[in-house]
């Protein structure tokens, strides 16, 4: 089978709607999300379908020219709803213009391609269905337009369309009928495919083609700061750390932060990192060097002094004391260039220092741009690049820098325009085998064979490799702006779409989450739409949780059968009469997880409400913060449990429990809340992960699980 070639642009999609090929980035109308996708994840415009178009992007871009000779795009697509005519993909020559070429839905549910030259002409498909994945090619070649639906012909139509489109809108065309659906895998090709490499394009399922990020070759050293703050290419790990470097949301994974005061008024470095004789036997005057990095500046001085953000050797990179970007390198002085764009608080930046051997210069490039160059040949004055630092020059050193690096490189040779671009373009996402995971054990919900039963996964933290979606939904008090926020195992959040982290997005206001997502690929979230209703967000022992302050915050999700074992991490401040999930009060076998006092399995001392009211069949057993017990009387009064079943308040805990015969009733845990339904139990609580099998647990998995669960366990197998 003939490959496509590569694609002139591609969009992914997946946490980004940056072009993948040449970096290409679009204006927003309007709010998007990112949703799971046919792989990965793909955006979702949230239109009403018909009329005007709310939500929708618009690409300039110039080197499209879908003449009547050449061109092809394709996508996936996932249609929420047919309402009149919904315009998926549209090109045209301009906001308003008369030549377009629109890729569109109609009310009677089909997908059809039309041409405003040719408007009584179009092609169109056999009906399709609402939430299912399509995959949509059309090709403009020799004056015709044809259209392939999941790799097969629909039909084509004469065209005398023959002007270079320049703008690409996805979910309208120049701002009417918008889409209300998911896209992803979004491709451009300067030339007509054939049917045979459009039916692969359909196959490979939205896997993008090899190559397409156009990374360059890997660096001679690369610290992701992804969980560690050794290098991944050499395991440099680092020789003097001043302070407490800590990790937090990056451009992509984590980031490390270097907290240091803002320059001026004798401000001394508190915290950097320093790497020694890394690469002693470099020579840069001959074989050029590259220094890259993402940094995010949490203060800036306009008038102080400089901030040095990475030096690597007698290389520097740093703001100047009037906030303006700059490096040099050592020639016997130290000549620099600049750039006069103060940096923006809070916003991520790809700076780039490139010393070309070849014409001797010094270049300045900022977010994949080249923004300034030597005027005059440089010659370094050293011959070796014996240490990395970030943060700092060195010990007692009063130009910090207060900052977050993320994926910050060194190369021995001199990167040209290009690659510099393809490495900003990549968006910190490090070049193929360089990556070094925190380590395997960072999933290791995966490494159990429960997993395989999972029917609801729930947590603020990523919990198993196979999802790439968002963790949980956010809305923010002040304004009622919403947005979905992925998550890193460790639990860090961010929002990649607006570069943004939880921190910084509710900075001083209150969060309340609106959808807590289903991680097991089932799409079992639970939501709250009553904003009066929804629970708070909210850090508690270092890590962002689900907070329940009152018995009238509550999520709520479909009924679920079949449940057989249940696990939920929780601190409940208060004792007494209380529930976490699911009714009270109703039958036992619809009866979720609540407490009496400190006793996890029920109220039997008070109203003789048997163990039953958790664990309803003979033959139950639980895990509570690791420890194992079984139910006794799984019908009668007063006796619970067998090895205790008492947990500690104030604290976080962990319960697993599986059901001896029956599972637990369809109603069990479609309720989250810390209240009983019967008015018992208004008592606040947090919640950090939840999970639901329709298998039982093994001692293996729950120890696996206990092993890797913060906040439960004071002592992670490999969590900080």
């Amino acid at each position: 089978m003939s490959a496509a070639p590569q694609p002139s642009l591609l969009w992914s999609f997946n946490g980004t709607m940056r072009d993948s090929i040449q970096g290409v980035t679009p204006t927003i109308t309007g709010t998007t999300t990112y949703v799971n996708g046919i792989y990965n994840q793909a955006i979702k415009f949230p239109n009403g379908g018909g009329g005007g178009a709310g939500n929708y992007l618009r690409y300039t871009i110039p080197s499209i020219t879908p003449t009547t000779s050449l061109s092809t795009i394709t996508c996936w697509l996932n249609i929420s709803t047919f309402a009149n005519y919904e315009d998926i993909i549209g090109i045209s020559t301009g906001s308003g213009a008369a030549n377009y070429i629109e890729i569109a839905t109609s009310s009677a549910g089909t997908i059809y391609i039309s041409s405003a030259k040719e408007a009584s002409s179009s092609i169109g498909t056999s009906a399709v269905t609402a939430s299912k994945w399509y995959n949509i090619a059309c090709v403009i070649n020799a004056g015709n337009i044809s259209g392939y639906l999941n790799g097969v012909s629909f039909g084509s139509f004469a065209t005398t369309e023959s002007t270079s489109f320049t703008n690409m809108f996805v979910a309208t065309v120049n701002g009417f009928n918008g889409f209300n659906g998911s896209v992803q895998d979004l491709r451009v090709y300067n030339t007509a495919l054939t049917a045979t490499q459009i039916q692969g394009i359909y196959n490979s399922k939205g896997i993008p083609p090899t190559g397409t990020l156009q990374q360059v070759s890997a660096p001679s050293l690369l610290w992701s700061f992804n969980g560690t703050l050794n290098d991944s290419i050499i395991n440099k790990a680092p020789d003097n750390t001043r302070g407490t470097p800590t990790y937090v949301s990056g451009i992509y994974n984590q980031a490390v932060r270097l907290n240091n005061p803002t320059p001026g008024s004798g401000a001394q470095v508190t915290t950097f990192l320093q790497y020694d004789n890394v690469l002693p036997s470099l020579t840069p005057k001959d074989t050029g060097q590259t220094m890259a990095c993402w940094v995010k500046f949490e203060s800036v001085s306009t008038s102080g002094s400089q901030q040095y953000f990475l030096v690597w050797s007698q290389s520097y990179f740093y703001l100047s004391g009037s906030g303006q970007w700059q490096t040099n390198i050592y020639d016997g002085g130290y000549p620099a260039i600049g750039y006069a764009q103060v940096p923006t608080v809070g916003q991520w930046y790809h700076a780039a220092s490139v010393f070309d051997p070849t014409v001797k210069f010094l270049r300045l490039y900022l977010n994949g741009i080249q923004v300034s160059v030597s005027g005059s040949a440089i010659i370094p004055a050293f011959t070796a690049n014996p240490g990395v630092r970030m943060g700092s020059t060195g010990y007692n050193d009063n130009r910090p820098g207060n900052i977050s690096l993320s994926d910050v490189r060194v190369y021995n040779t001199a990167l040209t325009a290009t690659q510099i671009q393809g490495i900003y373009n990549s968006q910190g996402i490090p070049p193929t085998g360089t990556l070094q995971q925190v380590s395997n054990f960072q999933y290791p919900l995966s490494k159990t064979s429960i997993v395989s039963s999972a029917l609801g996964i729930y947590s603020t933290r990523s919990i198993l490799s196979t999802y790439g979606g968002p963790v949980v939904q956010v809305r923010r008090s002040s304004d009622n702006t919403i947005y979905d926020f992925i998550a890193d195992p460790i639990g860090n959040l961010s929002n990649v779409q607006n570069s943004t982290t939880i921190a910084s997005f509710l900075s001083g206001t209150t969060g309340y989450i609106a959808t807590w997502y289903d991680q097991s690929g089932a799409s079992n979230n639970y939501s709250q739409p009553t904003t009066s209703k929804q629970p708070q967000i909210a850090l508690n022992s270092g890590k962002w949780v689900m907070y329940m302050p009152n018995q009238s915050s509550n999520l709520t999700t479909q009924t679920m059968s079949g449940v057989m074992t249940i696990l939920v991490n929780y601190n409940l401040p208060s004792t007494g009469y209380q529930s976490i999930l699911g009714n009270v009060y109703a039958t036992d076998t619809s009866l979720g997880l609540r407490f009496n006092g400190t006793n996890v399995l029920g109220d039997a001392s008070a109203l003789y409400r048997p163990g039953s009211d958790f664990l309803g069949s003979t033959g139950s057993y639980w895990y509570l913060n690791n420890s194992y017990g079984k139910l006794v009387n799984a019908g009668g009064p007063p006796t619970i449990s067998e090895n205790g079943g008492y947990y500690s308040p104030t604290n976080w805990n962990q319960v697993i429990g599986t059901q001896g015969t029956n599972s637990f009733g369809p109603n069990a845990f479609n309720t989250i809340n810390p209240g009983s339904a019967g008015g018992r139990g208004a008592g606040p609580g947090y919640i950090s992960e939840l999970m639901l099998f329709s298998g039982s647990i093994s001692p293996t998995d729950a120890q696996i699980i206990w092993n890797n669960s913060p906040l439960v366990n004071s002592n992670p197998t490999s969590f900080t």
